[in-house]
């Protein structure tokens, strides 16, 4: 090899010399952008004096033999950087490439952030050190324009987000006390309580995805409700044949990738579970979950429907405002009267949609998001001060594997590399079936019987959705409707044959002006997935519209339904999943529907009630008939809130995946959230009920010592 080339290459690095006397270097490059080997030409000028790197990704680097003068040239700008003679070294072009020193090598590293990702290629040159560095960042203009190209992504993250250039450092530190996987309600509400109780713990949170919302899409103007579905529902796992072609159950709905995770779009009900409610619960868990549930109310700003307009706050208030007012009432008061002959209970329904204090804006859905990263800018004001520590987020960071020593969590297999846990405790936030997923792929029930149970219990909801209308002059209460209303009520019932668990999340809308109010019933409505459509809505003017959306829980007994590893090489999707209906779900669906007819017939408080039947040709259109629609048209194929699968138990509970205090049985540091610590399935919204074991696997954790 020629002694005039200045290029010294490490590691998995080649440089091989071709017959034409050209050399092809090769570079086992592993950034985030970058993750196959890339094929470098390396062309010499006629004497061999200097030479370029020709890059796969447009990056030309000329380099001179008879001084320590580099010139970079990114082709697609055709900018140049110079590495001056006599060992000092100017930026003189793009921003979109970086020229430094290696803090520990005083190798000269190339630093590209094509993307938003940072990868660094490094070169020793001889004669070159540190001390010969004087590296100029662009800024304000000077000396080169700054960085021109930066997506929304790019601003976020780093603002945010833990840098590329920190994470290598940051990620082998063992220097946490928690690792929290997964960015969602759990996450929230641990880490809140955590430092609520002491500042100074340091978490690091792992985030599978990037951002994408920064608050409910329902807040948000009408055209984000299309990014609902589609390619930001993804499904990690395959649907078994014999799901597949049920009857009426053939999918079970997906994750959302992205910071905040379902928070972006959930439903917002919060119910508090009734003791019989919770069937097959140790009592201390029951215990916990209602000692803790005012708390995660408060946090999530749980308000009942009924409350968020009172007597007071209507006065001056215009017809065009939407209002949880007299039809609220007057809809309570109706079912409180008369329901179905299986309905346990009727109440307001409680929604995480109260505004914060002193705001103007007097519904607002709930989202992790911006309290989590409010929680994150806390911290760095309370770090610049000595007060707290700082909380980390690293995003984009799939979590694989936990390797183990001796039933200890000892290292994170991630998609950015691998992660030192040393003495921390490593949290599961991540939904119910990657969790599941990750346990599955890190513990051998060879190795840890006690998780043998892990992914042979499964239960989730089944629904059916009836759209219903009545005329307002035919409701009992119709003269004191306004000119724009919404209500919402929460009707619980149970099958008497089985005990098995449904409720009815009703919603009511009426508008005399629905093209002009289309924006405000969007954004008020109590849930936006279950709600009429526009053409539901202008076709009813003189109509109150009611949606019922109910839940039905899937028996947790039925040994057909299930989550088990496949042959698949992908340790996040490598899992089948089936969830089918038994006998005891069959009778509780017919059970179901007929109390959701039984309400909109003779609950609600009117007669001459339509349907909506939808047009065979085109789900969008449609008619109201008298007739009920028939029952494949009303129950829907579509699971929700998936649970069960690591159930938590207490000591008799020989099979329970996790103990009462939330730990993996046989693991010393890894704890579950969530609803696959659910023993049964129940029917009531999760999500509350899931904050609140949160909250309180946060106090056992990390108590509060100044209580």
């Amino acid at each position: 090899m020629d002694n005039n080339v200045l290029i010294c290459c490490k590691g998995t690095d080649r440089i091989l010399e071709r017959c034409d006397g050209s050399l092809e270097v090769r570079l086992g490059v592993k950034g985030t952008s970058l993750r196959n080997t890339e094929l470098w030409n390396v062309v010499f000028n006629g004497d061999r004096s200097s030479f370029t790197i020709l890059t796969a990704d447009g990056l030309a680097i000329a380099i001179s033999a008879n001084s320590p003068k580099l010139v970079l040239k990114e082709q697609s700008y055709a900018a140049e950087w110079i590495a001056v003679a006599e060992s000092k070294i100017h930026v003189k072009g793009s921003s979109d490439v970086y020229l430094c020193a290696s803090e520990t090598t005083g190798a000269v590293e190339v630093r590209s952030f094509h993307g938003g990702h940072g990868f660094t290629y490094s070169w020793d040159i001889p004669g070159l050190s540190e001390e010969d560095v004087d590296y100029v960042e662009p800024k304000y203009g000077y000396p080169v324009p700054s960085f021109l190209t930066p997506t929304a992504l790019d601003v976020i993250g780093n603002v945010f987000a833990v840098s590329d250039k920190d994470w290598p450092i940051l990620s082998k530190s063992g220097d946490f006390d928690y690792i929290v996987i997964g960015s969602s309600f759990c996450c929230l509400g641990f880490i809140h309580q955590v430092l609520a109780n002491n500042p100074f713990a340091k978490i690091l949170i792992l985030e599978y995805g990037d951002y994408f919302f920064p608050q409910h899409f329902q807040n948000m103007p009408i055209p984000f409700r299309k990014t609902l579905g589609g390619i930001a529902e993804t499904f990690p796992w395959s649907v078994t044949e014999k799901m597949h072609n049920g009857e009426y159950i053939k999918w079970q709905h997906g994750q959302n990738p992205f910071l905040g995770g379902r928070s972006m779009l959930w439903s917002a009900w919060c119910p508090e579970p009734l003791d019989d409610e919770m069937d097959g619960w140790p009592s201390a868990v029951k215990e916990s979950l209602h000692k803790y549930f005012g708390k995660a109310a408060n946090l999530l700003h749980v308000i009942p429907a009924s409350d968020i307009q009172t007597d007071e706050a209507q006065k001056g208030v215009t017809e065009n405002w939407p209002i949880y007012g007299p039809m609220q009432r007057e809809l309570q008061k109706a079912l409180e009267k008369k329901t179905a002959e299986s309905v346990t209970r009727v109440i307001p329904a409680p929604l995480a949609v109260n505004a914060p204090m002193f705001s103007t804006i007097d519904f607002q859905k709930y989202s992790v998001t911006g309290p989590l990263l409010s929680l994150l800018t806390m911290q760095q004001y309370k770090s610049a001060s000595g007060r707290g520590w700082p909380l980390k987020l690293a995003t984009n960071c799939i979590v694989q594997k936990i390797k183990h020593d001796e039933g200890k969590a000892v290292t994170l297999v991630t998609s950015k590399g691998e992660v030192t846990v040393n003495h921390a405790k490593v949290v599961l936030a991540m939904g119910a079936i990657p969790p599941t997923t990750l346990v599955l792929n890190s513990f051998s029930k060879e190795l840890f019987p006690r998780l043998a149970g892990v992914g042979t219990r499964y239960t989730a909801h089944f629904i059916t959705a009836v759209t219903a209308r009545i005329r307002k002059d035919k409701l009992s209460y119709g003269a004191k409707i306004g000119y724009f209303e919404i209500g919402a009520m929460y009707v619980a019932g149970k099958d008497p044959s089985s005990g098995a668990q449904y409720h009815i999340q009703l919603s009511a809308l009426t508008s005399c002006h629905p093209s002009r109010d289309a924006a405000d019933a969007f954004r008020h409505m109590p849930d936006v997935v279950a709600a009429p459509s526009y053409l539901q809505i202008v076709s009813s003017p003189e109509h109150v519209v009611f949606v019922c959306a109910t839940l039905g829980e899937m028996d947790q007994k039925n040994a057909d339904n299930w989550i088990r590893l496949n042959d698949h090489t992908d340790l996040t999707s490598n899992i089948d999943l089936q969830a089918v209906a038994n006998e005891q779900d069959k009778r509780l669906w017919d059970v179901m529907d007929k109390a959701t007819f039984d309400v909109l017939e003779e609950g609600v408080g009117g007669t001459g009630v339509e349907y909506w039947h939808p047009s065979p040709h085109d789900e969008d259109m449609g008619a109201w008939l008298s007739t009920r629609p028939q029952t494949d048209k009303i129950r829907v194929p579509g699971l929700v809130h998936e649970a069960s699968m690591m159930w938590i138990g207490d000591e008799e509970d020989k099979t329970a995946p996790v103990g009462l205090d939330y730990r993996l049985r046989g693991v010393e540091n890894v704890y579950v959230t969530g609803a696959s610590l659910w023993p049964t399935g129940a029917s009531w919204n999760p999500t509350c009920s899931m904050v609140a074991l949160a909250m309180h696997l946060a106090d056992t954790l990390e108590p509060n010592k100044a209580i």
